[in-house]
C-alpha cells in the first residue's frame, strides 16, 4: 500500500487540505485522499469519475518523493 511519508509536513503545503476538525479523518493533496492519522492513501478512490485525475496527482506526488510503499 502507499502512504504519504511521515516526515512530510502537510500543514502549509500548497494544494493540501488538512482539517482542524478532530472528526474529519480524510485529508487530501490535490485530488488524492488519504487517512489523517496513518497517511495511508485510500486505494478505492481511483475507481470512479475522478480516477484518472487522481492517478495523475498520485504520480506527481511519487515523482516529488512524497510517497512511500509500506507493507500492510
Amino acid at each position: 500500500m502507499l502512504k504519504v511519508k511521515d516526515n512530510v509536513d502537510l500543514t502549509n503545503r500548497e494544494y493540501c487540505y488538512t482539517s482542524e476538525d478532530e472528526f474529519d479523518q480524510i485529508w487530501s493533496f490535490k485530488n488524492v485522499l488519504f487517512d489523517k492519522d496513518t497517511k495511508i492513501i485510500y486505494s478505492n478512490q481511483f475507481f470512479n469519475d475522478l480516477g484518472e485525475k487522481r492517478l495523475d496527482d498520485l504520480y506527481d506526488l511519487i515523482k516529488d518523493g512524497l510517497i512511500e510503499k509500506v507493507d500492510e
